[in-house]
């Protein structure tokens, strides 16, 4: 991870992306997730469910934790949503699907966030980065 984001010429983004905070080894450290940041990426957050010791799921509060440890670190315009509703087979509780984000974008207003803050995190920061690989590819392609 550390040498694709060294020698790429363009922003990065790291789909689905967990972080190491959480004391999980095999998720993405700090210093990757700044690293991101130096070359304008965005550390897409994902939404799955951890089973807590008692048996119970995550629910969208841990999420919207995930979230704010990124913007925290790294600031907004780095952060994504990597939900994999297509891909997961159990989510956090009231974050099943993408009908719950207006209660999502509510948490991240409750967390100080601005409008353009979260239209970052919700899509924007995603097709942000798209734009400028585009633009990038385009000049490399010369």
């Amino acid at each position: 991870m550390r040498d694709v984001i060294e020698i790429s010429k363009a922003p990065l983004f790291g789909s689905h992306s967990a972080i190491q905070g959480e004391n999980l080894k095999k998720n993405m450290p700090d210093d990757v997730i700044l690293a991101m940041k130096d070359k304008d990426g965005v550390v897409m957050v994902n939404f799955f469910s951890d089973v807590h010791p008692d048996g119970t799921h995550s629910d969208i509060d841990e999420i919207v934790d995930r979230i704010m440890y990124v913007v925290n670190l790294a600031g907004s315009e780095h952060v994504g949503l990597g939900s994999d509703f297509d891909g997961l087979t159990s989510y956090p509780k009231r974050l099943e699907d993408v009908s719950t984000y207006p209660l999502l974008v509510s948490k991240l207003y409750d967390h100080g966030l601005s409008d353009e803050q979260i239209i970052g995190i919700i899509g924007g920061n995603f097709l942000r980065i798209f734009e400028k690989t585009e633009s990038i590819a385009n000049k490399l392609h010369v």
